[in-house]
């Protein structure tokens, strides 16, 4: 599965930063959702590589029974 920002176009910099109560300066982002299917896509994607990669998933559901989507939910 290549890489991509995709999931990273309802992210925007708000321009303010804040001081943590360490004393380190943090960027204040927004996520502003909109309907649009393939960036939701993206993000259902990044995030669900971080637990399997996709191109894991039927190996690993393999002999269950399951389709894809009943495999993650379970």
């Amino acid at each position: 599965m290549p890489w991509t920002s995709e999931h990273l176009r309802w992210l925007f910099d708000t321009g303010e930063q804040l001081t943590s109560n360490d004393g380190m300066t943090v960027d204040i982002w927004e996520l502003k959702v909109k309907k649009d299917d393939a960036v939701f896509s993206a993000w259902a994607r990044h995030f669900r590589n971080h637990y399997c990669l996709d191109c894991e998933i039927d190996e690993l559901r393999d002999g269950t029974g399951f389709c894809r989507s009943d495999y993650l939910c379970e």
